[in-house]
């Protein structure tokens, strides 16, 4: 009730020595790749802040400027953070193994294919974009393409894996030329389906990866 009625808040500092937290979370994000320019990313680092403000925490967006392994143990090293967000996960993600190492918790957003044990947040995505493919073929498509992430990204992988399972097990073809994979832009939407239009034997429809390749398509 005194706090409150003086209107105290606890010093940052005193409280991090006395409790061995900082209340932050942490997010890096590549110099090479700008996510803040990412849309999709931005909504979710939206989302973040929502949830932290909740809880009174703080976020705190580091760039890593070609050395993100030095920017994870810089953060480890001074402990700036209570635990790491990772976004975005590779297929064969060494952030992962590294923060570990440095005993840092973390929790992904989406999955990798390391066999490691960690805390991740995903969707279903093979079964997703399954029951996509299965809809345009019950729609009477015989010819799908594919708008997507490169392969290097896990969900896009997945993605890629549903829309060839749903076509082979319809014993339908799944050819390559029928998938594109780039940074998910609208540029790129509309520079994938002009190419796939452009094909001898083009598709019939489109299944996009995001709203904003759909947007471009």
């Amino acid at each position: 009730e005194a706090a409150e009625t003086f209107q105290y808040r606890p010093n940052s500092s005193a409280r991090k020595l006395a409790t061995g937290r900082t209340g932050a979370i942490g997010i890096v994000f590549s110099s090479d790749r700008n996510m803040l320019l990412d849309p999709i990313f931005t909504d979710f680092l939206a989302g973040v802040a929502s949830q932290c403000s909740r809880s009174d925490n703080d976020v705190l967006v580091s760039s890593a400027q070609g050395d993100e392994a030095g920017t994870y143990r810089r953060l480890a090293r001074v402990r700036s953070v209570d635990a790491m967000l990772l976004s975005s996960p590779t297929v064969d993600d060494s952030r992962i193994a590294l923060l570990q190492r440095l005993g840092m918790p973390l929790v992904v957003h989406g999955r990798t294919q390391t066999g490691r044990n960690y805390p991740c947040l995903d969707i279903d995505n093979e079964g997703a974009f399954h029951k996509a493919t299965a809809l345009l073929i019950d729609l009477g498509h015989r010819r799908i393409g594919l708008l997507n992430e490169n392969l290097r990204y896990t969900f896009a992988t997945h993605r890629s894996q549903g829309w060839r399972r749903a076509l082979t097990s319809r014993r339908l073809s799944a050819p390559p030329e029928l998938v594109r994979g780039s940074r998910m832009t609208e540029e790129n939407g509309y520079r994938m389906a002009r190419s796939l239009f452009e094909l001898p034997d083009p598709p019939t429809a489109l299944l996009c990866s995001s709203i904003f390749l759909a947007l471009g398509a």
